[in-house]
């Protein structure tokens, strides 16, 4: 089994989402919301469940549920010691609209949705060399403009540096709404697919975002 880690590193931008705390302000009141949630991680073959709750004292708590493979549990346990909370504490999607180009344009697609074809932006710690070879979709709600789903894949194999090649990447997200202008990880699937220095391999991560509910560390102050 291969480590979660490297393919990875391939697509930075998609992994670095916000912060689980969503703040919307208006004249009146600015609102903090923080939300707790679980998280199912699987390869395809193994499985892992995880409890993402903020605590009072403002840390954020991920645990382990269940597993059902030591060696796939590891792997979760190592992304969590090397980067902390926010290797799975992040589900805000607008910040994945930074990867829209500001000049593409919008059809409005059969959902009445706004259905954007774009060659995806590399933010600043990115591979241009993995995301010029990328092309992306993404569908936007129409009143809030909230991010509702993206998608990036490639047209063709590639070699984002020497020894290494990438017959196939498929990076999809799926978004639900939780308050008026905020939509945040319901699904989230990359499959990479290649060889490393002529030796094949598949990375293959799935997470699915449930029960999400208000945070007893929430809160909404008054101005």
């Amino acid at each position: 089994m291969r480590s979660l880690i490297f393919p990875l590193s391939l697509l930075l931008s998609p992994l670095a989402v916000a912060e689980g705390t969503i703040a919307n302000s208006d004249d009146e009141q600015n609102v903090s919301l923080k939300l707790d949630y679980d998280i199912h991680l699987t390869n395809g073959s193994s499985n892992v469940n995880l409890a993402v709750i903020n605590e009072q004292t403002g840390e954020v708590n991920i645990s382990v549920i269940n597993a059902d493979d030591d060696s796939y549990l590891a792997e979760v346990q190592t992304l969590l010691h090397e980067q902390g909370a926010k290797a799975f504490a992040r589900v805000n999607c607008d910040s994945f609209k930074k990867m829209i180009p500001q000049e593409a344009r919008s059809v409005i697609n059969d959902n009445g949705h706004k259905e954007y074809s774009f060659k995806p932006i590399p933010d600043a710690d990115d591979d241009p060399a993995v995301f010029e070879n990328l092309t992306g979709v993404a569908e936007l709600s129409h009143a809030a403009n909230n991010v509702l789903r993206i998608t990036l894949s490639n047209e063709a194999a590639f070699s984002p540096s020497f020894g290494s090649s990438i017959s196939r990447l498929s990076f999809d997200i799926e978004c639900l709404p939780v308050a008026d202008t905020v939509t945040v990880l319901k699904k989230y699937n990359l499959l990479i697919q290649g060889s490393a220095f002529w030796v094949p391999f598949e990375e293959r991560i799935e997470r699915t975002y449930t029960n999400y509910r208000p945070s007893s560390s929430s809160s909404i102050e008054q101005k």
